[in-house]
């Protein structure tokens, strides 16, 4: 577990917009609107009168023209769009209001009676063709070298000079009149061959790796520009049959990249996902790239089928050389395309490789940290559009360094992968399910509407499993663990706040419910972040106050309930601020476990415990024995060096080691009691006593409390405190006590704040107590002047209250 702070599926769906649960099943009314729209324009050019065809089309084009560049400028405004592809669909959309304003132009000329007259074409095509020529020249593809340029750049030179002359000899040499030039040149030749040219290079570039496009919305593009350019280059006359054709087909262009846009507008590309993955297969890369070789060899064909058989045989043997170099060359490349197929497929499933491993925890496969953050800011722009709220998970292991330390790295790995498909049985499908690091999940929940302000939440409900999937018992390798989860909820309606901000919150809350109850859940509240600010505050003087000597050691009198007589003292650490406020233990002490430092602070109370019982000790004028009392935390228990630190307390303050006890609760042992009991063994032979603090509000195992070399037993304060007033029976009480008499231990009571707790105590076989009846925890100078009063009488101190007794450790 990492310090406080300052989803998932391993392999999404391709293709999946960010929110799917907003946006799926959403029906689109533009795209309804189209289909209708081109629905009734093909029952008017299919049977409506041969003299309105042409008005008619005029006037249903710009509409379209409109949807397509209307479309395209939202696809450009998305903030999820990165600047160069934003850049190129806006230069798209101002490519399509040119050809739409060309269009509204001769609809004009045509409705004022100059229908021969493209003006609008003639004027504004050009610049529509510019502004596409220069989009596709922006196209933000990877960044390539100046040899790879260079080939794109001949491969589409090819295609355009290919189809401009197939075009001139089979639709347009027929048809020229000189008088009608610059028509003839623009429909028959140009404006087909600049389609079929921007087609070519749509696919050119998504194959290159470009994430600009959707692969449906690539498809649709390249299949309305061929059926474009066919339709233009035939040319038929308007109010015939092919032109009825004619206008159909432009019609099913349209919808074609009407829907493609609307639909590049639900789409956000996968970045687990190399670019282009949906067009790597070897047979379509080697197709699509011979393309520019059969235009090649297309057009040496079609130059011996004009030359004929009038050729000598000398021109002949010179067409055929020409042709077999053709083909060589072509042969030659198609070698050195094929060997560049095989290098480009390995190296696209290395690339996949990698970017898996950059996106993915290697041990349980689900997202990183990179990937899940990337998915929230996705989720929240998406969300800030469609007023979907974002819920934002974080999910920590209880007390998973105990697992990691008592049974080793290899079983906390095994606990960890367990975890995490307990968790995918938890999380929804359309959530998303990640690990941040070491013992840290995340989930992505994401509503269409506010229903996350209820509390029949999916982010609730999500939660619920989840502390419920992880209260069963694990089994690891035969090894049983039992695990439980605290998990932290913040909300983001309508997109807010940032990625940065809800993470954090997320991450405090789940603070909040590990500090308020382990095993629970909460949901962030402002007043969360104060407390965890202020809790930062105390962490960042912690770290220097043992430095500045800030700490100091008060002892809690235990007496013999039978005599009163003093028995010894529970050494307990204090915190006093430089400004003379008192920390609380139960502030500071949680803190210090976090960041290890209660370990430096347990040793700092043995040593100074140990010098000052000793002074005591030989400061008795009858040698009345003197037991003291420190406790030691589980961090501290588990350490190799700790046998060592006592030996050397006990040799330099001159303490005999029989009048040292050291202190451990049931949860120190840890889940390896073998180790804890070995560790205890050895402090056994120095011949220090050993104590159970808080017996029976832990797990110990009597078979385990037997094999163990305690000497004592204390009895929780929930337990005493059932004795005060007219309390009825005590049987745990009591049976704390009969089990500590039949194993031969002393028992200690704590919390004893009334004379009736002490008499009970008594009579049930207890032999001494510690509480506030007797004292509170005193100062070094209180504590001997109580030493010197003999501190035989029981009494209550003034303003004397109940106050929760802290352990140093």
């Amino acid at each position: 577990m990492r310090r406080p702070p300052t989803m998932t599926r391993p392999d999404p769906v391709p293709d999946a917009p960010v929110g799917v649960a907003g946006r799926v099943g959403r029906i689109d009314p533009v795209a309804v609107g189209t289909l209708l729209l081109a629905a009734l324009a093909v029952l008017w050019f299919a049977f409506g009168p041969a003299g309105t065809q042409r008005a008619v089309f005029l006037t249903l084009a710009p509409v379209f023209v409109a949807l397509v560049a209307w479309s395209m400028w939202l696809v450009a405004a998305d903030a999820g769009q990165p600047v160069p592809a934003a850049r190129y669909w806006r230069m798209l959309a101002g490519a399509m209001v040119a050809f739409g304003v060309g269009m509204v132009v001769d609809l004009a000329m045509v409705l004022d009676g100059y229908e021969d007259r493209d003006v609008g074409e003639t004027l504004f095509y050009p610049v529509g063709g510019a502004l596409a020529i220069a989009a596709l020249a922006t196209f933000p593809t990877p960044r390539r070298s100046g040899p790879e340029r260079l080939r794109m750049g001949l491969d589409v030179t090819a295609v355009l000079l290919g189809s401009a002359t197939f075009s001139w000899y089979f639709v347009f040499g027929d048809r020229w009149r000189p008088e009608d030039a610059w028509d003839q040149i623009s429909d028959g030749l140009v404006l087909p061959a600049l389609t079929v040219v921007a087609g070519f290079a749509v696919l050119r570039i998504s194959l290159a790796g470009s994430r600009v496009f959707r692969p449906t919305t690539t498809a649709m593009l390249v299949v309305g520009s061929v059926a474009a350019a066919v339709t233009t280059a035939a040319a038929p006359s308007a109010g015939s049959v092919g032109g009825r054709i004619a206008s159909i087909s432009y019609v099913g262009t349209f919808v074609l990249v009407v829907l493609g846009v609307r639909l590049q507008l639900r789409w956000r590309p996968d970045p687990t996902r190399p670019a282009g993955r949906h067009l790597t297969r070897r047979g379509v890369r080697m197709l699509f790239a011979a393309l520019p070789y059969a235009t090649v060899v297309g057009t040496l064909v079609l130059l011996l089928l004009v030359l004929g058989p009038g050729l000598s045989e000398r021109e002949w043997a010179v067409m055929a050389g020409v042709l077999a170099l053709g083909v060589v060359v072509i042969a030659r490349q198609l070698a050195a395309l094929w060997e560049n197929a095989r290098l480009i497929s390995a190296n696209v499933r290395l690339t996949g490789q990698l970017r898996h491993q950059a996106f993915h925890d290697p041990l349980t496969g689900l997202a990183n940290r990179a990937l899940f953050t990337e998915r929230v800011t996705e989720a929240l722009a998406d969300a800030r559009r469609t007023g979907a709220t974002v819920a934002v998970l974080f999910i920590d292991l209880d007390d998973f360094k105990v697992i990691n330390d008592s049974l080793g790295h290899h079983v906390g790995d095994a606990v960890l992968t367990a975890v995490a498909d307990r968790l995918r049985g938890a999380v929804p499908e359309t959530g998303l399910l990640g690990r941040l690091g070491g013992d840290e999940f995340a989930v992505l929940v994401i509503e269409p509407d506010d229903r996350m302000t209820k509390p029949e939440s999916a982010a609730r409900g999500v939660a619920g499993r989840i502390v419920s999937a992880l209260g069963e018992p694990l089994s690891t390798g035969g090894v049983p663990a039992t695990v439980m989860a605290s998990v932290g909820i913040a909300l983001a309606p309508r997109g807010e706040p940032p990625v940065a901000d809800l993470l954090r919150n997320a991450d405090v809350a789940m603070y909040s419910a590990k500090n308020h109850a382990k095993g629970g859940w909460r949901v962030f509240e402002a007043t969360m972040l104060d407390t965890m600010l202020t809790r930062h505050r105390l962490q960042a003087a912690l770290n220097g106050a043992m430095t500045r000597e800030e700490f100091q050691v008060h002892y809690q009198p235990i007496v013999d309930l039978v005599t009163g007589a003093v028995h010894g003292a529970e050494a307990l650490v204090r915190w006093l601020r430089p400004d003379g406020t008192s920390v609380a233990p139960g502030d500071f002490i949680p803190l210090a476990e976090e960041t290890g430092l209660v370990t430096e602070i347990d040793r700092w109370v043995l040593e100074r415990a140990c010098h000052q019982a000793a002074l005591w000790w030989q400061a008795t004028p009858d040698g009345r024995p003197f037991a003291l009392h420190v406790n030691l935390s589980a961090r501290y228990l588990h350490r190799a060096d700790l046998v060592t630190d006592v030996a050397r307390a006990l040799r330099e303050s001159d303490l005999p080691p029989d009048r040292l006890t050291l202190e451990i609760t049931e949860s120190g042992l840890g889940h390896d009691h073998q180790a804890a009991i070995e560790r205890l063994g050895e402090l056994g032979r120095l011949g220090v006593h050993l104590a159970i603090d808080d017996f029976g509000t832990g797990y110990s195992s009597l078979a385990f409390l037997r094999r163990m070399p305690v000497n004592t037993l204390k009895i929780d304060k929930t337990f005493t405190a059932e004795l005060a007033g007219r309390g009825g029976p005590a049987p745990l009480t009591q049976a704390v006590i009969a089990l500590a008499t039949t194993l031969g231990m002393d028992t200690v009571a704590e919390g004893i704040e009334e004379p009736v707790q002490a008499g009970r105590l008594r009579a049930l076989g207890c032999k001494y107590g510690q509480g506030y009846l007797y004292a509170a925890p005193l100062a070094p100078e209180a504590m001997a002047e109580f030493l010197g009063r003999g501190g035989h009488s029981e009494r209550q101190p003034a303003g004397g209250h109940s106050v929760e007794r802290q352990p140093a450790g």
